[in-house]
């Protein structure tokens, strides 16, 4: 008999010394809670379970067509029954904006809320708590007041007690109606197959631009990568990011 799928949630993960922080707060005062998923915004409390994962990147990539600034503050109590402790996010109208899109039905409908106060919560269960003392602590521990860029939206599933990732994307860059397209090497070359695309490719250290077909004069052992593919669109192209990795080139 197959086990029904855990509960799914869409976020956006803290990353950097920023997430570290944050994380390092939460395992002091929270540890439980802290050990089920990192330090993360939500953006959909109940995505379709039901739907297939491409649909659900499509609502995702509509919602968030690009990358998206906003800036984490101190540490409040969330108007709540369970009075959670919780980082203050600011400056937050791209990402109302965002969320509006999110839940706009374009390609799947998004489950619960569609409206609530943003926050990045550190302690779960805040009623049964000493809020004041911890309030004190987090201004002197946790006393954020830093720019993020949101750039990529997790898809999580809880599983034995803890949230995996089921997909990740990496939200789209977008740079006036021309694309710069960064290229890994395979087999000793890269292509490109849209000309009106300006193309970015590093060799060892040195990078060359150029316009459609692109060969590697020199392979790398290793090579760290995102790559794109573009699509022409009526005010010239857009990147769609299709691959985020590690590779490895052997011939």
């Amino acid at each position: 008999m197959q086990t029904p799928p855990g509960r799914r949630v869409l976020v956006a993960v803290v990353p950097g010394e920023m997430g570290e922080r944050i994380q390092a707060w939460r395992e002091r005062h929270d540890a439980k809670h802290a050990a089920r998923l990192p330090p993360h915004l939500t953006v959909c409390y109940r995505p379709p379970a039901e739907a297939n994962l491409d649909v659900i990147e499509k609502q995702v990539r509509h919602g968030f067509s690009a990358p998206v600034t906003v800036r984490l503050g101190a540490v409040f109590v969330l108007a709540h029954a369970e009075a959670p402790l919780a980082v203050r996010v600011l400056q937050t109208e791209a990402l109302d904006e965002a969320r509006r899109r999110l839940f706009d039905a374009s390609f799947v409908q998004m489950g619960g809320r569609n409206e609530w106060p943003w926050h990045i919560t550190c302690i779960r269960y805040g009623h049964s708590r000493d809020r004041e003392a911890l309030l004190t602590t987090a201004a002197e521990e946790l006393a954020l007041d830093e720019p993020w860029r949101i750039d990529s939206i997790s898809y999580l599933e809880l599983r034995n007690g803890r949230y995996e990732p089921l997909a990740e994307w990496r939200l789209n860059v977008r740079s006036h109606g021309q694309c710069t397209v960064t290229y890994g090497v395979t087999r000793g070359r890269c292509t490109v197959t849209y000309p009106q695309c300006s193309v970015t490719q590093a060799s060892r250290g040195a990078s060359r631009q150029r316009r459609g077909r692109v060969r590697a004069q020199a392979r790398p052992s290793t090579w760290n990568f995102t790559k794109f593919v573009c699509r022409p669109t009526p005010n010239g192209c857009e990147p769609v990011i299709t691959t985020v990795s590690v590779g490895t080139t052997n011939s």
